[in-house]
């Protein structure tokens, strides 16, 4: 699979599962629109390959929270 593909499928779950627990749309846009941060100091220490699946997952976290936005009203 492509990264980008599996990005978004795992963003895709992600929301999926935060629905299952019963998050409110207020904590699952705030949960959206949080920056994605990896933690690392050192660009070598993770992937390429990692880093796409990373900056795929935040691109689709924000158009989930765009589109929540956009049918809400919020």
């Amino acid at each position: 699979m492509d990264p980008t593909t599996e990005g978004r499928l795992i963003a895709q779950r992600q929301v999926i599962a935060m629905l299952a627990a019963g998050r409110s749309t207020d904590e699952i846009l705030q949960w959206l629109e949080d920056a994605m941060r990896d933690g690392q100091e050192d660009p070598g220490a993770v992937s390429d390959t990692a880093f796409a699946i990373e900056g795929a997952l935040a691109e689709e976290r924000l158009a989930i929270a765009r589109e929540i936005r956009l049918r809400s009203g919020r």
